[in-house]
Parts: structure tokens; C-alpha cells; sequence
């Protein structure tokens, strides 16, 4: 998927909490201190899901 739209850090404590607990689930392993909101203007591309499990 590709997003075009402007893109801001998130600074405020508030912000930080709220977004800390969203399903978000990471691609990578790592520590996740730091957060990019985009405000999508335009969207393109396919959904990639996880694959059934048997």
C-alpha cells in the first residue's frame, strides 16, 4: 500500500498514549518509541493479510 499525505511526528505525551494502544502490529522486531502520523490524501495499492491458518 502507498499513502501520499503530510506527515508530522507525534511529541505530545497524549498522542503517544493513545496510539500506543491501537492493534497495530509491527513487520519488524525492534523497540517502537516513535510515531508518524500520515493524514492520507491519497491511497493505492493491495491489502496484504496473513495467510489462513489450517
Amino acid at each position: 500500500m502507498t499513502a501520499v499525505g503530510h506527515a508530522r511526528a507525534v511529541h505530545t505525551p497524549e498522542e503517544m498514549a493513545r496510539l500506543i494502544q491501537l492493534p497495530l502490529l509491527p513487520w519488524a522486531p525492534g523497540s517502537r518509541d516513535h510515531y508518524i502520523v500520515v493524514a492520507a490524501e491519497q491511497v493505492t495499492g493491495r491489502r496484504i493479510t496473513a495467510a489462513p491458518t489450517s
